[in-house]
């Protein structure tokens, strides 16, 4: 009898919930979505493969904006400038937060790591110092030095394997990495990377994985976050890799600062002399001094934390796709090459203040981040309180995703939206809300411009430097959604060799 008793409360317990379920969509107009199970929600059609694809599937289907539960979270997917611009204008405020879970838990310092944390005073002051600080237009300009500097030593790195008329085959994906890990180490903490030497090492790989695997593993949401008793029962030892994964960051980081430290220590005398460090670690170590109860270790470690993980793989893939795409497409390779020659010439490399009069390199970076943005779908938001979006109700504490991947492929919003077209960024003003590769309103990306101009000037030199041929790639790679897919599928190999225009300026690297 007691088996059945308990079968009897666990079949009112479901009624009374699947009735409360179907209560609340009545009495609320929710946006249109798939029907969600008890407990689950639609977890269970959540299949392999890229989320972000799956989205656009439904939202194809159901319209621009969606709604899923995602265990007891409800999910809002938008896909139209009209939603992006109602979320992010209007209601930005209201989706100003980002949602807990457990990677944030155990790898964002309590919450004080500037992604992640909370819309309050302590975001507030990190986001005032990133973008007065670290990626202010006069940061950028002092640091430009570091992304020539290396961009150079890239450049005479590729050179150096055509020696003896050589045309050799490379992995464009590692030597990206290389090159963008050691600009932003150098920018974060002034010093190179894992560039040991001009040849490949196996120690220079063995520091090159150690590096992505400290700080690329994808943690985002995890199903433990949707439905807190898996969390309980140690789910797939999900948070157990996680809290691992923040040790092992811990013991790089600590490293790095007492690195630093000690550079500082042998440099006093310099900055007792005005001269001004360079980089983000001794600016804000700066800050320390003047405010130590703010500008912790805790908070040090997170921002540069923000700068390995956003600024490295993102552009490296960008690179990677806009180099295939420029070689898919020679005729707009030549175009590239044109302008460069023509506003540079070949007594010297291309650097940043060339930028504005070369309106045909940034609309390739551009129209390469519309076609594979580096997020597809932007980090979520959280909303603060119940709001109307496209006149659905959004209830309180519901999660937001951008997926931006379908926006900047919507054939209602551009012309022959799968075609590499960089024209169309020359041809006219088509960003606005069309265009979100780093979001907007408050939690716009800070590293935004670092990134493009990382990107920009080493897609100039590369271009600028060699010929390259095309390539051999997999039939589907072009359909790979989102600019870091590529590095999961078979990465760029490139076949190249100095230009003949630009020999004497090369025999001077």
């Amino acid at each position: 009898m007691d088996g059945l008793y308990l079968k009897l409360a666990l079949t009112l317990l479901l009624s009374i919930f699947i009735a409360y379920k179907f209560f609340l969509r009545k009495k609320h107009n929710y946006p249109p979505g798939p029907r969600a199970l008890p407990i689950i929600g639609n977890l269970h059609l959540i299949k392999p493969g890229p989320l972000y694809l799956y989205y656009e599937t439904v939202s194809k289907r159901l319209g621009p904006i969606i709604l899923f539960w995602m265990g007891k979270v409800p999910v809002m997917v938008i896909s139209s400038p009209e939603a992006f611009e109602e979320c992010f204008t209007k209601n930005d405020l209201i989706f100003a937060d980002r949602p807990k879970t457990v990677s944030g838990d155990h790898l964002t310092y309590n919450y004080t790591f500037i992604v992640f944390a909370p819309h309050g005073p302590i975001w507030k002051s990190l986001r005032r110092l990133t973008f007065s600080e670290i990626f202010s237009q006069k940061a950028l300009q002092r640091s430009a030095f570091v992304r020539e500097e290396e961009a150079r030593h890239f450049v005479g790195r590729l050179l150096k394997c055509t020696a003896g008329g050589n045309k050799p085959k490379l992995d464009m994906k590692y030597m990206l990495s290389l090159l963008t890990s050691s600009v932003i180490m150098r920018v974060a903490a002034g010093k190179r990377h894992v560039a040991v030497s001009d040849e490949d090492t196996e120690e220079e790989k063995r520091l090159m994985q150690e590096f992505k695997d400290l700080f690329f593993p994808i943690v985002s949401m995890t199903p433990c976050d949707f439905i807190p008793v898996l969390r309980m029962i140690g789910f797939k030892g999900i948070e157990k890799s996680i809290i691992q994964l923040g040790k092992k960051r811990e013991v790089f980081l600590n490293k790095l600062l007492v690195e630093v430290r000690a550079r500082r220590g042998a440099d006093a005398e310099k900055r007792l002399n005005g001269e001004k460090p360079n980089a983000v670690v001794d600016t804000l170590l700066n800050l320390q001094e003047t405010d130590p109860e703010f500008y912790t270790d805790d908070i040090i470690k997170g921002i540069i934390t923000m700068m390995f993980i956003a600024g490295t793989e993102t552009s490296t893939a960008t690179l990677e796709w806009a180099l295939t795409l420029l070689l898919q497409h020679p005729k707009k390779m030549e175009k590239l090459r044109a302008e460069i020659d023509g506003v540079v010439g070949d007594t010297r490399l291309v650097n940043e203040s060339d930028f504005s009069k070369l309106p045909y390199l940034k609309a390739v970076v551009k129209e390469t981040m519309r076609l594979y943005p580096p997020s597809p779908l932007l980090l979520p938001r959280y909303s603060s309180e119940a709001c109307t979006i496209g006149g659905y109700y959004v209830p309180k504490g519901t999660m937001l995703l951008v997926n931006v991947w379908t926006m900047h492929r919507d054939p209602k919003l551009w012309d022959e939206p799968n075609e590499f077209k960089p024209e169309r960024f020359v041809e006219g003003d088509l960003e606005g809300y069309l265009y979100q590769p780093f979001g907007h309103g408050r939690r716009i990306c800070p590293g935004a411009g670092m990134g493009t101009h990382i990107v920009c000037e080493t897609l100039g030199m590369l271009v600028q430097c060699f010929d390259w041929d095309q390539i051999g790639m997999d039939e589907d790679m072009t359909h790979q959604a989102g600019a870091a897919s590529m590095s999961k599928n078979k990465p760029l190999e490139a076949s190249f060799a100095p230009r003949s225009e630009m020999a004497k300026l090369l025999s001077q690297l």
